[in-house]
């Protein structure tokens, strides 16, 4: 049985510098379909015609399979989780949307020259372009590099031993009949109607 769940959302937004290009899109592994932005892996069963997974991606794939298999795991409904308030991200105002303009100490070439010396721009450091909040003429839109455009502030929530962000939790708990359970690895694994499943990596103590 296949669930109807998109995934895509579960991708790396487009426009953030991330240079793992494979996890812009889904991608397919054997009769799974994997979506991963590199903190978090939903799959479902089915077949896309997505370029095929790489091999790190196939390798943690079944990893995270065999725990969900074969694991002791106490299963707990996401949705009865109590998550605190959404905070919104503090360098974007919770937009999600950050802008790129040419910076003005160089002009937008990166370099500035004091007589018969080049330097590398201070301001932007040498990109040429600096990122604001604010929208201006000719500014670019991008995600916001910090919340990775979803407009919300990191936010820990704990299940069992794992300390998770606050906004992957929110997402796997619209899954339906999503189920999570901290595994031994550390990871927060996950099920859900119609064959799906998943890993959420903890969140790093600052």
């Amino acid at each position: 049985m296949t669930t109807a769940v998109d995934i895509t959302k579960f991708c790396i937004a487009e426009g953030l510098g991330d240079l793992r290009d494979y996890l812009r899109r889904p991608m397919q592994f054997g009769d799974q379909v994997l979506a991963s932005d590199g903190r978090i892996l939903v799959c479902i069963p089915g077949h896309s015609g997505h370029e095929e997974a790489p091999w790190g991606v196939r390798n943690f794939t079944r990893r995270i399979e065999q725990i969900i298999k074969e694991a002791p795991l106490t299963w707990t409904p996401a949705a009865a989780i109590e998550l605190p308030p959404p905070e919104p991200c503090a360098l974007c105002d919770g937009s999600g949307v950050m802008y790129r303009v040419d910076c003005h100490e160089c002009d937008g070439e990166g370099e500035s020259v004091h007589g018969t010396h080049t330097y590398c721009c201070m301001e932007c450091d040498g990109e040429g372009s600096v990122v604001t909040r604010h929208p201006s003429h000719g500014a670019r839109a991008q995600p916001c590099d910090i919340c990775e455009g979803s407009g919300a502030s990191i936010q820990p929530v704990t299940v069992g031993e794992v300390r998770v962000q606050r906004r992957y939790l929110a997402a796997i708990a619209e899954l339906p009949g999503a189920q999570v359970a901290p595994s031994h690895e550390g990871h927060l694994v996950f099920v859900f109607d119609g064959g799906g499943w998943g890993a959420l990596a903890p969140l790093a103590m600052r």
